[in-house]
């Protein structure tokens, strides 16, 4: 690893914070483009956030209210107090430049995020039980959603707009004409930017017409084409282009004979063998072909991030892209969509491609209407198109893509092969979008006439009873649906949510590992984890994971009597779980730190005595974003217990049991701050 400091101007933080609270206008120049996670310094992040939350509330951001909010919510002492904010105002002579600086903070993010996802890549680069192409797409992915966060606000002020679009006509940005007079009578040409959509009923010419527009592209505008055939293979597609080319007036000079792609066909079919100068002119086509900047992708199985991955890919290679044709638009995988559906096992998928070869695609495959994204039938979808086997597809209108999602989870509900972590994601999944959207999801109907959430109709009963649909108990009748507890179900969406959040963080690769049991965290373990993402950053919930999966697998290698080395080290700070030790199960919860380390257990001391061989099981890492502070506290709270049972005083030993079962003894609030200080003084320590 690089020995170096990250990229980082503590300086510019100091200067927008200082700016925010000078000049109350300040914030409106940078909210839209500044994230808290950019800041390096975690005392800034948490000032800029409460800064943001008074703009959010339409107060002002002056110091005063700023200093407030921060006492108010327990953290005004751990950004260094009120010195600290006064510090930053009188450091800061005004906001004139704060656009600027903001950029800078967020370069500097960027390039952080950049090196912490190169990091990530590496750690790919050694997992050989995953195939290449995944770990490419991976890698490719997070490289991705690190230059989508440098993408800036795109709302603009009409005067700022109308002098781009003035520039724009005087330079004469080109608009490239189709060839065909009478469509460009009609739409001009192709802009950049723009989606033309062709349409028409089945067999009139889509294909043709979208592959003459393509040609039209290469030939009159010498630009490079990129052409997705989900319903050709490439040689079907390369027939269509040189019967194509044999008519194309730009190449008359070839004295080529017109071919038919049907003549192709007959031939390879053994009907009407091609003659030998039919053969001459083939071979002067695929010499012209040969030069084309024409690139064709037929996987059928291509997702929307796939063609975006090409794209790339291929400008990369050859500069600017002139036109993209996707052909046709009828079914697509959506990744967020496919990571809902619970993955088969290697016996499972044999067993279903075996089916599948023999009896064929029975029930058809579901599709979003309208847009061609497959909403069910994801592995049946792969198979087929691999083993090119026929199948039949139903559409199903769908409002939007939270319906979508609440649609799949309903459906795959339904089914036996998923684990209890994936009935409770999906759970959660509709909680969330019903509890969002009662009354419009309870109108939306199947074309079978079934109510498209299907609750048991109690939701929709309820609604005809003249209830508020904002009063309805959504989590009630969903408890009922799925016999299980109110609470459940309200547990189970904040499980969706934390897992959603460390999707985010981390790439969809662990919210499947998490949901098919690859791992052996914890509920409480993947909340704690989303909280770390919102409140510190991605970073150090990175560490943490890393701990809790690191953890996961020793336990595991303990158990199948395999020898591993012991990850904690002396001075860390843990928390006991009693579970499966009687002797432990008294300070279950309480924290405690590490004095020894040893093969298969570890000496710790708690507030109140030492365990001289603590189990790895019985051990969970603490987080804390102040390491020193944590082990100060911890040994005043020893030191004062220690003083409090020699005479035991019954509350003061009381106060002692709330304290030796902190879960971060580094972030004491202010009040027990003051308890413990004033027991202190009390004992004379």
């Amino acid at each position: 690893m690089i020995d170096k400091l990250p990229p980082q101007s503590i300086e510019s933080e100091e200067a927008i914070l200082g700016g925010i609270m000078l000049d109350p206008e300040a914030i409106n120049r940078v909210n839209d483009d500044l994230i808290p996670q950019a800041f390096y310094i975690s005392a800034h992040k948490d000032i800029y956030q409460a800064a943001l939350r008074l703009h959010c509330s339409g107060k002002p951001t002056d110091l005063l209210l700023v200093t407030n909010w921060l006492a108010d919510h327990d953290l005004l002492a751990r950004i260094g107090g009120r010195n600290k904010l006064a510090t930053l105002v009188d450091r800061t002579v005004s906001a004139v430049n704060i656009d600027a600086i903001a950029a800078l903070v967020m370069e500097k993010y960027l390039r952080r995020q950049l090196i912490s996802v190169g990091n990530e890549i590496v750690q790919l680069g050694y997992e050989t039980e995953t195939e290449l192409p995944t770990i490419l797409d991976q890698a490719e992915q997070k490289v991705f959603q690190v230059s989508n966060q440098g993408l800036c606000s795109n709302t603009e002020h009409n005067s700022t707009i109308n002098i781009a679009a003035y520039q724009e006509l005087e330079s004469g940005r080109p608009i490239y004409p189709t060839g065909l007079n009478e469509l460009d009578k009609l739409m001009v040409g192709f802009e950049g930017g723009t989606l033309t959509i062709i349409g028409g009923r089945p067999s009139v010419g889509k294909s043709q017409i979208a592959l003459f527009l393509a040609l039209q592209m290469i030939l009159l505008h010498k630009l490079p084409v990129i052409i997705f055939s989900l319903e050709m293979t490439k040689k079907q597609l390369e027939y269509r282009l040189w019967s194509l080319i044999s008519v194309t007036p730009q190449y008359k000079d070839f004295n080529l004979i017109p071919l038919l792609s049907d003549r192709m066909r007959k031939h390879r079919a053994g009907f009407e063998p091609l003659a030998n100068w039919e053969f001459d002119s083939i071979a002067q086509i695929v010499g012209i072909t040969s030069e084309l900047p024409l690139y064709i992708n037929d996987n059928r199985g291509v997702t929307v991030s796939g063609i975006a991955s090409s794209c790339r890919q291929v400008q990369a290679r050859v500069g600017k892209l002139g036109l993209v044709v996707v052909d046709y638009l009828q079914m697509m995988a959506d990744p967020e969509f496919q990571n809902l559906i619970p993955p088969l096992s290697s016996q499972e998928k044999l067993q279903l491609e075996a089916n599948l070869q023999e009896f064929g695609c029975i029930d058809p495959l579901v599709v979003w209407l309208g847009t061609g994204i497959l909403l069910d039938g994801h592995n049946r979808y792969e198979i087929c198109t691999r083993l090119q086997i026929p199948y039949k597809t139903v559409e199903i209108e769908i409002t939007d893509r939270a319906a979508a999602v609440c649609w799949i989870a309903n459906h795959q509900l339904g089914r036996r092969n998923i684990t209890p972590e994936t009935a409770s994601y999906l759970r959660g999944k509709r909680y969330i979008h019903l509890r969002g959207n009662r009354e419009d999801n309870l109108k939306q109907n199947l074309p079978n006439g079934k109510n498209f959430l299907s609750v048991e109709n109690d939701l929709e009963q309820d609604l005809s009873k003249g209830k508020n649909p904002i009063k309805v108990d959504v989590a009630k009748s969903l408890a009922q649906q799925y016999k299980v507890s109110d609470r459940t179900i309200r547990n189970d969406a904040q499980f969706t949510e934390a897992l959603d959040t460390l999707a985010t963080a981390f790439g969809e690769e662990i919210k499947h590992l998490l949901l098919t049991r690859n791992t052996r965290l914890t509920k409480k373990d993947i909340l704690l984890l989303a909280k770390v993402v919102q409140e510190e950053g991605k970073q150090l919930a990175q560490k943490l994971l890393d701990k809790k999966l690191n953890k996961c697998d020793i336990v595991q290698q303990i158990k199948s009597k395999q020898p591993v080395p012991n990850p904690h080290f002396v001075g860390e700070l843990c928390q006991i779980i009693g579970k499966g030790d009687p002797e432990l199960k008294k300070f279950s919860g309480c924290w405690c730190i590490i004095i020894e380390v040893n093969t298969y257990s570890c000496a710790v001391q708690t507030y109140r005595m030492d365990f001289p061989a603590v189990k790895l099981e019985n051990l969970e890492p603490v987080y804390t974003p102040n390491e020193p502070t944590a082990t100060k506290n911890c040994d005043r709270i020893r030191r004062l217990t220690d003083e409090i049972y020699k005479d035991f005083e019954p509350t003061h030993a009381a106060v002692m049991e709330v304290l030796g079962r902190l879960a971060d003894p580094g972030s004491l609030t202010s009040k027990q701050e003051r308890i413990l200080a004033f027991l202190e003084n009390e004992y004379n320590l």
